[in-house]
């Protein structure tokens, strides 16, 4: 077996060993698992996009008014 090919953020070589039929040791070979679904993330920023629309358009909307109401236009 030879070593782990992980490099880290300093270019140093891992000194472990690693897996057979892998180029890496079990600390950098196995990724973490997606912590949600994809579909999961979709529909929250649909949601936060969402929520973020009718926020920008509230406040359009007030301001419209407010300039509406001070200019005496209408």
């Amino acid at each position: 077996m030879g070593r782990c090919l992980h490099l880290d953020k300093h270019g140093r070589p891992c000194t472990r060993e690693a897996e057979p039929d892998a180029d890496l040791c079990a600390v950098h070979g196995n990724p973490l698992p997606a912590r949600q679904p994809l579909t999961a993330a979709v529909v929250r920023k649909i949601i936060f996009r969402l929520a973020a629309a009718i926020l920008l358009l509230t406040f359009l909307v007030q301001g419209y008014l407010f300039l509406k109401a001070v200019l005496g236009m209408g």
